[in-house]
């Protein structure tokens, strides 16, 4: 951009934002409709200028990090649409005008030219997947340079995965990972041809091993966050106006946990998916869908617990319920996304491996058969819902004839 389209473009964008202030401190229903119709205006000539910018060489690099904000404030758009029925909620407007905030910020920033390394396309986002076809493509050459760096990025991805991940995936994945490292290490000081040779051949296993293991834990995060995937809010919002004592913010302490490492679960699925995914246009609807579940999720607690300590304030009842649908609303459409990407032989593989397993609780005491009988159910049910939506029909029907 010239210095006086640039001068234009940061002027628009700071109108922009100061006219969502004003959004912000709307007292009526009339004032607050006429206030956003004219706040869309500003928008209008921001987002021209936008596609303009964008447009630019220098600015191609940010296309990704641009469609995910125009995304959002197209999502919250939607968002405030139903605000215009009834009189707003001043927390769920100020939650809003947030988002909206930090998009129209964002924007601003990347495309003023203060755009960094982690705005740019595929930032942070090496597929799993990638890192072990490079490393046995890398095993095939006698110069082995740079072999260390890439089983340290591929190890650490592992782990990360591996902690919160299940025991028993834990110390299958951490238990690949050191025979990887301790076999890199062999290797970087034989000097044996023959042993060379046997080495790679091992560690070209080993490779695959871990990349198994690795998209078996996935996958089982997946079935355990979709089996029930509401299920960590409902139990919070369920204890709001049932408490029996005087309510206490460390009354929610258990149940906040549950829901962090629920929600770690999800993101973590999520990343999987999309940097393993080749569909542009489904890495975009996805990472729409996380940013909204971390948007969410910095208000969630805080806003339930708000409630929870005052169980009789419509205002606080309002916003927790607005934030709930829009989670709930949100999680589906990810799950709807994560269901056509997904192996559905490899799922169906897990989901199964996962009865067996319950089904022996089924002999035991009352309470844990009814216990396993519910999971049981609900992983079937998650399955059967996966194969309907799967992108691959031929493979769903397979799975399904056999499930028969």
């Amino acid at each position: 951009m010239s210095p006086h389209e640039s001068s234009n473009f940061s002027a628009q964008m700071d109108i922009c934002l100061q006219k969502l202030q004003e959004l912000e401190r709307c007292t009526s229903q009339l004032h607050f409709t006429n206030q956003f119709k004219d706040w869309l205006k500003s928008l209008s000539v921001c987002l021209a200028l936008v596609q303009t910018a964008v447009s630019q060489p220098h600015n191609q690099l940010y296309r990704g990090k641009v469609g995910l904000c125009v995304s959002q404030v197209i999502k919250v758009l939607t968002l405030f649409r139903s605000l215009l029925c009834s009189p707003p909620c001043r927390q769920t407007v100020w939650y809003l005008s947030e988002r909206l905030r930090w998009c129209v910020s964002e924007l601003r920033r990347v495309l003023s030219g203060a755009g960094t390394e982690q705005d740019r396309d595929g930032a942070g986002s090496v597929s799993f997947l990638r890192q072990v076809d490079h490393a046995l493509q890398q095993l095939n050459h006698s110069d082995l340079e740079g072999w260390k760096q890439i089983v340290d990025d591929m190890v650490c991805q592992a782990i990360s995965v591996a902690k919160i991940a299940s025991s028993i995936d834990y110390n299958e994945i951490t238990s690949v990972c050191h025979r990887l490292l301790d076999e890199s290490n062999q290797l970087a000081c034989e000097s044996d041809q023959r042993q060379v040779t046997l080495l790679k051949d091992s560690l070209a296993a080993c490779l695959s091993s871990l990349e198994q293991r690795v998209n078996t834990a996935v996958l089982r995060l997946l079935l355990q966050v979709f089996s029930e995937p509401n299920g960590p809010v409902k139990r919070l919002v369920r204890c709001c106006g049932q408490a029996l004592h005087t309510q206490r913010r460390t009354d929610l302490d258990s149940l906040v946990t549950e829901l962090d490492a629920h929600i770690e679960r999800i993101i973590l699925v999520g990343q999987f998916a999309v940097s393993c995914c080749e569909d542009k246009g489904k890495v975009a609807a996805m990472r729409c869908c996380m940013a909204s579940l971390e948007s969410v999720d910095n208000y969630l607690v805080p806003a339930i617990t708000a409630f929870y300590l005052t169980p009789d304030c419509v205002n606080k009842r309002a916003f927790v319920k607005f934030l709930c649908d829009h989670w709930q609303h949100q999680l589906t459409s990810l799950q709807s996304h994560l269901d056509s990407i997904i192996d559905s032989y490899a799922f169906s593989q897990v989901v199964q491996d996962s009865m067996e397993v319950l089904s022996k609780d089924l002999k035991g005491e009352s309470d844990a058969v009814l216990e396993a009988s519910q999971i049981i159910v609900r992983h079937g049910w998650l399955l059967y819902k996966h194969l309907s939506r799967s992108s691959d029909v031929s493979v769903a029907s397979d799975v399904l004839d056999e499930l028969k």
